[in-house]
């Protein structure tokens, strides 16, 4: 099965780049899964039904993409499921916005914000999930924002700035901008409402 993984870096683990970020031209499906090859440390030679071949081995189960839907229908192509298309061209959505910085090292795995300085939803220490230990002592700071939210166009210096201020008024003081990276996917977060 292939599916939309909206809950990307919170469920599975991550490499700090968007998981299952497609390479290669459409045509190519397999080349889509870098993000699930860098997790499983494997190459993909086939896909089947319930099933991912790779160069260590095969492995059961789903295979979850976080790409905006509109880019997993053409990926599909004419495998995708009868009515996908005309079902993804309605779905309203919103765009990814993610500041990685290092700190907050006093967090949890994973921290929801109900309300907050900034309108960020999440914060993820990705460095706690198996395999990222490459990403210790780092915090991602997730947002969800219309295209018309001023966070989409600000500069990454001014945004940076704006998220280790934000963090370190709820008490992060070890937060830094140092080495910080931001990224922005346009039409991801699908609004599962009409």
């Amino acid at each position: 099965a292939l599916t939309v993984n909206v809950a990307r870096g919170a469920h599975a683990g991550c490499t700090g780049a968007w998981f299952g970020r497609e390479s290669g031209t459409a045509a190519e499906l397999s080349q889509a899964l870098n993000g699930v090859e860098v997790v499983l440390d494997a190459h993909v030679s086939a896909l089947a039904t319930g099933r991912v071949s790779t160069n260590k081995g095969e492995f059961e189960g789903d295979v979850y993409f976080d790409l905006p839907p509109a880019r997993l229908v053409e990926l599909l192509g004419s495998a995708a499921p009868f009515g996908l298309a005309n079902e993804v061209s309605r779905l309203r959505c919103r765009h990814a916005l993610e500041v990685v910085v290092t700190g907050g090292h006093t967090l949890p795995v994973i921290t929801h914000v109900v309300d907050g300085p900034m309108p960020f939803y999440r914060l993820v220490r990705q460095g706690l999930l198996p395999g990222n230990g490459h990403l210790r002592g780092t915090v991602n700071v997730q947002f969800a924002v219309e295209t018309n939210d001023p966070l989409w166009n600000t500069s990454e210096a001014s945004l940076v700035a704006d998220v280790v201020t934000a963090l370190q008024s709820l008490g992060l003081n070890d937060v830094s901008g140092e080495g910080a990276r931001v990224q922005r996917v346009a039409n991801h977060h699908p609004v599962w409402a009409y």
